[in-house]
């Protein structure tokens, strides 16, 4: 049996992939202190040991289905006119501003 094993500290899309977090979402999360950051060279690595204590530290989500979202019992209506609207046809001799055609 193979495990995975996640990397101490990884570069900033390595640790957007795993996390799921965006790019500016991460960079926020640096910026206040939430992930924690050291800089090699000009690369910058993500300490994943904390980012992922953090990740577990949020609270869960509440995922609902959508139903009952209504509970006053009103359904949804269709957008749009409830009749057709009429056709509108073009005269052959005539254009829109009034002068014939030649």
């Amino acid at each position: 049996m193979s495990t995975i094993t996640t990397p101490k500290f990884g570069p900033i899309p390595v640790w957007m992939a795993t996390s799921g977090m965006s790019r500016s979402g991460t960079y926020e999360a640096l910026g206040d202190g939430r992930l924690r950051a050291v800089k090699l060279g000009s690369k910058t690595l993500v300490d994943f040991e904390h980012g992922l204590v953090y990740l577990a530290s949020l609270p869960a989500a509440k995922i609902t289905t959508g139903r009952g979202r209504d509970r006053r019992g009103r359904h949804n209506a269709p957008v749009g006119p409830s009749s057709p609207s009429p056709i509108r046809t073009v005269n052959a001799t005539h254009n829109n501003v009034g002068e014939n055609w030649r």
